[in-house]
């Protein structure tokens, strides 16, 4: 795992759709990032996503990523 500290690889994710699950989020994250990623050549190696924490009330979640630079990137995208 990353030396980063946590804060410096996670995003805010706000509107998430109702009723979806952290680990259903992680899967559909990393798919549409790679997907992203392919023309520039990111998020090709492996899951850039590890975890999503998602609220109480639903509407929002935290993302995890391996790294600073992917959630840096992930952020542009």
């Amino acid at each position: 795992m990353s030396t980063y500290n946590k804060a410096e690889r996670q995003l805010y994710v706000g509107n998430i759709p109702e009723g979806i699950r952290g680990e259903e989020l992680s899967v559909i994250l990393n798919k549409e990032l790679q997907q992203l990623g392919k023309d520039v050549g990111i998020f090709q190696n492996g899951n850039p996503v590890t975890g999503a924490w998602i609220s109480g009330d639903g509407h929002y979640a935290f993302v995890d990523f391996r790294t600073s630079d992917e959630a840096t990137q992930g952020f542009v995208l």
